[in-house]
């Protein structure tokens, strides 16, 4: 009975198939752009090389920063005519392997005012930092002697590194730290590796340069 019941609708399909044909199917119709896009070097007088990451320091000014993975930080201007000038360089305390280097940038929401910036680079092949420098007004520029390190996160690998920094609305720097080349890291609370990390940099816990923030949810929590 199975049979018999299926019998019809195939052997319709296989009319169908047999009636169809390259002629009856139709070439698509190429739609042009509406807009045609042409590309041309509107920075022509910025120099960056391996560019990892563009902030702006919302401080009343049209300037623009520009991360290089080899640890400069250049400084430019939204006007295209006006030159380009180094910001920050710390090129001889980065170090490059695999995917390494300075990696993140994020300035403190009172800059304007305090000249706080922060930078996440590898200084080895071993670990992470995250640091605070300042901005010296007399050269213009960020103080390369005025580092203080926040915290050291220990890598595995020269992969996989994170460095994203951000600071949210609740003034509170937040940090992307990478799996560090094991995915097993970001599943467990024992380590710094493959989070998201959140830290007042305007206070500081015992023993730390940072202080942790009272709500977070891992506060009290002994593997973490």
């Amino acid at each position: 009975m199975k049979i018999r019941f299926f019998t019809p609708y195939l052997f319709s399909i296989i009319l169908l198939l047999f009636s169809c044909n390259d002629d009856d199917i139709s070439e698509p119709v190429p739609i042009e752009p509406e807009t045609q896009l042409a590309y041309s070097d509107y920075f022509a007088n910025l120099n960056a090389n391996d560019p990892v990451d563009i902030q702006h320091a919302y401080d009343g000014t049209d300037k623009m920063y520009v991360v290089t993975q080899g640890g400069i930080i250049t400084e430019f201007f939204t006007d295209p005519s006006l030159d380009s000038s180094v910001f920050l360089n710390i090129t001889d305390r980065v170090n490059l392997q695999g995917e390494m280097g300075l990696l993140g940038l994020a300035f403190h929401p009172d800059y304007e005012s305090n000249g706080y910036f922060y930078v996440y680079y590898c200084p080895n092949s071993n670990e992470s930092r995250i640091s605070r420098f300042s901005y010296n007004p007399s050269a213009n520029s960020g103080d390369p002697a005025s580092e203080l390190v926040l915290m050291t996160i220990p890598q595995e690998q020269t992969n996989h590194n994170g460095g994203q920094l951000l600071f949210g609305n609740d003034g509170y720097l937040y940090i992307s730290s990478g799996d560090g080349g094991n995915r097993q890291n970001g599943q467990t609370l024992n380590n710094l590796k493959g989070a998201i990390l959140r830290i007042d940099v305007d206070n500081s816990s015992p023993g730390l340069n940072y202080a942790i923030p009272a709500d977070n949810p891992f506060i009290n929590d002994s593997s973490a």
